[in-house]
């Protein structure tokens, strides 16, 4: 029942982080509007995409754990980057940010293909 519950945790995490992939890919204009960027679109969505992999390996707290500080810094990094900064708005956080992401989950990743599909140790 926990693992269940650990399961919808995560994908309301991967949710809420294509959502803010997607907030993150606007970028304001001089004139009333905004320019959707479709590079910080599909660079902001790949830690997700690494993630859900892990997800559906492998059920458990540490992956929820990762999720979470996944989320936590990737909607830091477009708060200090859209909400924060000065009118310039440099983009390298939020390119190089989700990247650097993704290549800390793959690990995860490697320790759930070694469980796959969600299959727990024999003792």
């Amino acid at each position: 029942m926990a693992n269940t519950r650990l399961k919808f945790v995560d994908y309301g995490m991967i949710v809420i982080g294509v959502l803010l992939a997607f907030i993150a890919s606007f970028e304001p204009q001089a004139a009333p509007g905004y320019y959707l960027h479709a590079g910080i679109l599909a660079v902001g969505l790949l830690p997700y995409f690494v993630y859900s992999l892990a997800v559906a390996l492998k059920s458990g707290a540490l992956v929820t754990l990762h999720g979470i500080v996944v989320l936590i810094i990737h909607a830091w990094m477009i708060d200090a980057v859209r909400f924060m900064a000065q009118p310039d708005y440099s983009v390298s956080l939020l390119v190089y940010g989700p990247l650097v992401l993704s290549l800390a989950l793959i690990p995860l990743v490697i320790l759930a293909l070694r469980q796959p599909w969600g299959l727990q140790e024999s003792s």
